[in-house]
């Protein structure tokens, strides 16, 4: 399954930052090393952590914070990367440990010989630098004291993270001396548990936040808007075409109840009545009525059948509205890709799908009407079309629509 996440990396270094001694920005908390386990109220703290990055607008940031400070870490990060991206593209939510300077050694070239084996990790258990690195890698050792050297730290712990989609993330931390302790292992392995279940969630919203930018640039280049109503006519949702339609305030609008109010004739009162239909019987026939007088402002009023378990309002009545004249594709080059027309034949098919008689094709092309009967010809056989009604029929439901 295909993972999409949001890249990014450390913030770019910046030279007054990274002029000065690190020693002197080494957080104060570093180096006073908790003993003992952490309690439960501390951890419980860090579980909800883990669950609300999944929405957070910062993500894990406030889990990394609250990790390092929990255990008294230099550094802790959360970091997720798809698995055939190359090693400088990540997204890493991280807390302490001069980023930009680590940025900067980071990937000034330090990650295309990132001695860590990320992926042969066996995920949920947890990994001490000495476990990552045998006496016969001592390389591979070297490179990683190296790193952990830029952030004051000597000691790393490690976990992968694994879901079912295949999605993977590391949870890493670093200290100085005197190190980890055998809770800190074991506060890491409980915490991977529920950020394997909070990684599931993560991947599940992105993929559905993704499909619904796809459909809904979709239906904006269709001029398609879609709005959703309660049962006394409350917008619960509307997307940005039909926002920028209330707030022209032509041929809709929205009261001080927040109710959606129709212009047009007996518009509303054909909205009020599948209103009262729907929230009654929602398995009532869809609706269709006009907004205006302009070709193409009408809306089709279906019914929600699904009915969610939380919400303020139920939704009774979904609407897909559409308020634009255009008719027709704009683009004779994918339409002569499409169909394999020449420039010529795509331009007088785009004028005929547009509704122009083959005369008129003709003159605004500058060409004979025997050349654009001998055009047509061509335009017919290659779409499967045997007159300019289908021909407008198989352009008007072509996906260069989209285009």
């Amino acid at each position: 399954m295909a993972i999409v996440l949001t890249l990014c990396s450390f913030p770019k270094p910046s030279n007054a930052h990274i002029s000065r001694n690190a020693a002197c920005h080494r957080p104060q908390m570093a180096t006073q090393k908790w003993e003992g386990a952490i309690d439960a109220e501390a951890e419980n703290g860090l579980i909800a952590a883990v669950h609300r990055g999944v929405v957070d607008s910062a993500g894990w940031q406030p889990f990394a914070a609250a990790l390092r400070q929990a255990i008294g870490a230099i550094h802790a990060n959360f970091t997720l990367r798809r698995t055939d991206a190359p090693m400088s593209e990540l997204t890493s939510f991280a807390s302490g440990g001069y980023e930009e300077e680590i940025s900067r050694f980071y990937f000034g070239g330090f990650h295309r010989e990132d001695p860590l084996p990320y992926y042969r990790l066996d995920a949920g258990q947890v990994y001490s630098l000495s476990e990552l690195f045998g006496p016969a890698d001592g390389a591979g050792m070297a490179r990683m004291r190296g790193l952990l050297h830029h952030l004051g730290a000597k000691h790393l712990l490690i976990v992968r993270i694994t879901e079912p989609h295949g999605a993977n993330a590391w949870l890493t931390v670093m200290a100085d001396d005197p190190g980890f302790s055998g809770s800190d292992r074991e506060i890491l392995a409980r915490l991977a548990v529920h950020l394997g279940i909070a990684l599931e969630s993560y991947v599940q919203l992105v993929g559905a936040r993704s499909r619904l930018a796809a459909y809904a640039g979709a239906m904006d280049r269709l001029n398609v808007g879609l709005v959703t109503l309660a049962a006394d006519g409350q917008i619960i949702d509307s997307d940005p075409l039909v926002s920028r339609l209330i707030a022209a305030g032509e041929v809709m609008s929205r009261d001080p109840r927040g109710r959606l109010v129709l212009h047009y004739g007996g518009a509303g009162r054909t909205l009020a009545a599948a209103l009262r239909d729907f929230a009654r019987e929602p398995t009532c026939r869809p609706r269709a009525l006009r907004l205006g007088d302009a070709a193409g402002a009408d809306m089709l009023l279906l019914p929600v059948t699904e009915r969610p378990a939380t919400g303020r309002h139920t939704p009774v009545l979904r609407a897909y509205v559409h308020c634009d004249a255009r008719t027709a594709i704009n683009s004779a080059e994918s339409l002569a890709e499409m169909f394999r027309l020449t420039g010529s034949e795509a331009r007088l098919a785009l004028a005929l799908g547009k509704g122009h008689t083959l005369a008129e094709a003709a003159q605004l092309m500058g060409i004979t009407l025997q050349t654009a009967r001998t055009y047509s010809k061509r335009i017919f056989q290659k779409t499967g079309t045997r007159r300019q009604a289908e021909l407008v029929r198989v352009l008007l439901t072509s996906t260069l629509n989209l285009a």
